[in-house]
């Protein structure tokens, strides 16, 4: 008796773990498609553009701040997946911020890098990989993580 309400009280504690993981989904891939869906259900405004290399792209914005989101490791077709996402933000700032304030900025932000790209526009970027299992919640976490890093990127700047 004394083990069978052991038993009871472990598959309780388990119950509530189980059920929180069921209800988001775990993406082992994502497409531009669902990246979108996504990312409306959030409250952010999306587009998806094709790039001439044959790549997507979301365009997107927050905080009056334009903004992007990446696709990597992509298959091959008109509804691709990809395994890496990557948030990114520039702008052109002149005259450009000094290579010690990127260092700076990469010094203090852990998740986040910046660069200097062409000597004149500020790069912020953040990268996601979702092989192996990520949550939706994750997702969202990241992006707006990227969302918050992004204002203090144009604040960093002088934007």
């Amino acid at each position: 008796m004394r083990w069978s309400v052991v038993a009871v009280v472990l598959a309780l504690a388990v119950l509530p773990v189980k059920t929180a993981f069921a209800q988001g989904q775990v993406f082992q891939d994502i497409s531009p498609n669902e990246m979108a869906q996504l990312m409306q259900q959030w409250g952010y405004p999306t587009e998806i553009e094709s790039l001439s290399d044959g790549s997507q792209v979301i365009r997107s914005n927050a905080r009056g701040l334009n903004f992007d989101v990446n696709f990597f490791n992509c298959g091959e077709g008109k509804f691709p997946r990809c395994s890496d996402l990557q948030w990114q933000i520039a702008f052109n700032i002149q005259p450009a911020p000094t290579v010690e304030s990127f260092n700076q900025w990469n010094t203090d932000w852990r998740f986040a890098r910046a660069y200097l790209y062409q000597g004149q526009y500020s790069y912020m970027e953040i990268d996601l990989r979702v092989t192996g299992g990520v949550s939706e919640a994750t997702i969202e976490e990241y992006t707006r993580s990227f969302e918050t890093m992004m204002g203090e990127f144009a604040t960093h700047v002088g934007w």
